[in-house]
């Protein structure tokens, strides 16, 4: 008998910081049962998170996996995803986040704790291209919207069945706003003892240091990061993406694929800067770095600046001009 049931997409794999996140917080409930549930079909090539002996993993079967059209892939998920989570039993807790949350939610008949991790948990879908790819966003959103009402229709009946967790002030008046819903707060857990320890293995090793970013979208700054780089000529900038896999060099920025240990990522920073034009929920990137009092500079956007102690010295408010990031980056230096 399971007395935490986890579940997320990518829950068994290490994508990122919600995933890291929630990980983190099963590892304090060592005292219960754990079963972890994840899709198996990923289109991506993530590695699978080596996870705990103890707890019991299970890789969910989907029927449909799309690069695009997410709520499409909702939707034809839903009618299988709803059988799973109506058998489990109603004695277990239910742990969950992402875009799955609301059907897991709805059909299991015990208590729920919904996180919420990100802008899209709250069906907060905005276009943040511009030019012909905005009009290019704003056709697909059309063409998905019908799947979309059904996952905010799901959404809201599944913030009003379960107990909310917000991951930073701002996402809690974020769903109050939204949703009218109250909710805790609990910042995402960081293990800071092992994170400064293992930081501290590599403190006498020498490796060129430069600007760290870290991301692969537009929402997470990538092109603002790019324009920053071509302004800093003489500063080595190091990209950690999801989309690379092997090293390369661009002028003065260095392509690294995806690390599982962000300490392979942090070796390279004097300086960290996440230049998210989205409204982050949080940002582990950004609160381990401060953390090991690596030099972070944030976007102006949602959580991030809760992430630094609301610092001004590391929050960029025109965070859409690559010459204020200049700017504070300089004053850093």
């Amino acid at each position: 008998m399971a007395e935490i049931v986890a579940f997320a997409k990518h829950l068994g794999y290490k994508v990122g910081g919600a995933e890291e996140s929630m990980h983190e917080l099963l590892l304090t409930k060592h005292k219960a049962n754990i079963k972890l549930v994840s899709f198996q079909n990923i289109d991506c090539h993530f590695l699978k998170k080596e996870l705990p002996s103890n707890w019991e993993v299970v890789y969910f079967g989907n029927k449909f996996s799309f690069k695009y059209f997410s709520y499409f892939e909702y939707v034809f998920n839903r009618r299988k995803l709803r059988s799973f989570f109506q058998n489990l039993d109603k004695n277990s807790s239910l742990y969950t986040h992402g875009l799955y949350a609301p059907i897991a939610i709805n059909a299991f008949k015990g208590k729920s704790k919904l996180f919420l991790r990100c802008e899209n948990d709250l069906a907060i879908n905005p276009n943040y291209y511009s030019g012909f790819k905005w009009l290019l966003k704003m056709i697909y959103k059309v063409s998905e919207y019908p799947a979309f009402y059904l996952f905010k229709k799901d959404l809201n009946i599944a913030i009003n069945k379960s107990e909310v967790i917000s991951n930073s002030n701002f996402m809690k008046k974020k769903l109050k706003q939204l949703f009218g819903k109250d909710s805790n707060v609990v910042y995402p857990l960081i293990n800071e003892k092992v994170l400064i320890e293992s930081f501290n293995k590599i403190s006498g090793q020498t490796f060129q240091k430069g600007i760290v970013f870290v991301g692969d979208s537009i929402i997470k700054g990538t092109e603002i990061a790019k324009k920053i780089a071509q302004l800093l000529p003489d500063q080595n900038f190091y990209f950690f993406s999801r989309y690379v896999k092997n090293q390369t060099k661009e002028g003065n920025i260095f392509w690294f694929p995806w690390q599982k240990n962000i300490i392979q990522v942090f070796k390279y920073a004097k300086i960290v800067i996440v230049p998210s034009i989205c409204e982050e929920a949080y940002g582990r990137v950004s609160r381990e770095a401060y953390l090991l009092n690596i030099p972070v500079i944030v976007s102006n956007r949602g959580g991030l600046p809760e992430t630094v102690g609301n610092n001004a010295n590391f929050i960029v408010e025109d965070y859409m001009n690559p010459v204020a990031w200049k700017r504070k980056i300089e004053s850093l230096i």
